[in-house]
């Protein structure tokens, strides 16, 4: 077969089928032209799962048909994950029509998306290329459509620039610090978020394969290295937590003391600012007792919204303390440096019990022994030193001096 009819191709597996007896691949937008948008790879031309994986094909063209075979698996061109066993997407869309209540979108690879438009989501919001996970469905070919049709699972828009990554080139890195937000399952993969304060608009991307081995990571607060693309290049180091966290339903919560300094006259939505985390949602009927001014206690989670700017929404999952009168301070947990200087003094606090636990059982054993003469000059001459120090020792605790008889 000539060299012009071998041709190779980018695709994605999206789902595998067994009356057919292989995987069912999404291909490059060069065979979408010509109406190609399922391909059949069969099960003996596969040495592993390739749900969810990117590839390239190779594709054979004769008078008949065209055959496909994978060559070999790539790393994932978009961020890629399976949500109850489905394949999605991350990809940057552009907004192509709204016709009534449904939207469509375009993109270079997956061709056209289409998509609920949802009560309180702005078509200006639409307009700005923003960045959503995507599934596809089965509809004589392979058509695409929102995963999320809130518009709420972790919507970045794409034109913005971040404080640091905006400014990276694809082969400079940076390190940062956050927490893990929450993980999603991969075939053959687990992928965490994680939030840093450094990059507050976009979710950074942690793979299994840099974190410890069998620990569990959501809830962790860990110092990573970034590439420009927001993604983990080397092995997490876990540091202290810098606040109280905890795990709920599979996301990190974390404990922040807040206050309100307005309040927006007839709207149940109320933000407040925090230094770490930005802008912060919360509904008012949330809030026990609210007094405006007031201080209070309560659970954050990582939530990024379409529909609002702030990327943090109070937890409903656990009750909010407060109001209080001034802001509290709260219990965070100890720095390295300060963990080990906090373990060494307890270690020498239980080496003084111990150490007095002893002497309190020698005191009678040398008041004794220091009554016998010839104990005590046996004493001084093996070793003065220590004898004036075992004598020290023993007078202060009422024993005898026998250097004043």
């Amino acid at each position: 077969m000539t060299s012009e009819n071998v041709r190779y191709v980018l695709a994605i597996g999206v789902s595998h089928t067994e009356i057919e007896s292989g995987f069912i691949v999404f291909p490059d937008s060069e065979f979408q032209e010509h109406g190609v948008t399922r391909v059949l790879i069969s099960d003996v031309d596969c040495s592993e799962d390739i749900i969810g994986k990117w590839m390239y094909l190779k594709t054979e063209k004769n008078n008949l048909s065209t055959t496909f075979h994978p060559v070999r698996t790539i790393y994932d061109k978009n961020p890629t994950r399976i949500v109850d066993g489905d394949v999605q997407v991350r990809a940057s869309l552009q907004l192509k029509c709204v016709k009534g209540s449904r939207v469509f979108f375009t993109h270079p690879f997956f061709g056209s998306v289409a998509g609920n438009l949802s009560r309180g989501v702005s078509v200006d919001r639409l307009k700005t290329e923003p960045e959503l996970w995507i599934q596809p469905y089965l509809c004589n070919g392979i058509g695409w459509k929102i995963a999320d049709e809130r518009y709420q699972d972790y919507f970045i828009p794409s034109q913005q620039n971040h404080n640091i990554t905006g400014c990276l080139e694809p082969y400079e890195r940076y390190w940062t610090e956050g927490v893990v937000t929450k993980k999603f399952d991969k075939v053959g993969d687990t992928i965490y978020y994680v939030c840093s304060p450094s990059s507050p608009e976009g979710l950074i991307c942690l793979h299994q394969k840099y974190c410890p081995i069998d620990v569990e990571m959501v809830g962790l607060h860990v110092s990573v290295c970034v590439d420009w693309r927001h993604e983990v290049k080397r092995k997490v180091k876990l540091i202290p937590n810098k606040r109280k966290t905890r795990v709920t339903d599979g996301e990190a919560e974390l404990q922040i003391c807040f206050q309100y300094k307005e309040t927006e006259c007839g709207k149940p939505r109320m933000e407040f600012q925090d230094e770490n985390h930005g802008s912060i949602m919360i509904w008012q009927s949330m809030l026990p007792n609210y007094k405006e001014n007031g201080w209070y206690i309560g659970w954050i989670r990582h939530a990024p919204c379409f529909k609002m700017e702030e990327l943090w929404i109070m937890s409903s999952c656990h009750q909010i303390e407060g109001p209080f009168a001034s802001k509290l301070i709260q219990d965070e947990q100890a720095t390295p440096a300060a963990a080990a200087a906090a373990a060494a003094e307890e270690k020498d606090l239980e080496e003084i019990a111990k150490m007095k636990r002893i002497l309190a059982m020698m005191i009678p054993k040398v008041n004794a022994l220091l009554k016998h003469e010839e104990v005590v000059v046996a004493m001084q001459l093996a070793n003065l030193e220590e004898y004036e120090e075992l004598v020290e020792i023993a007078a202060k605790h009422g024993s005898v001096d026998p250097r004043k008889k």
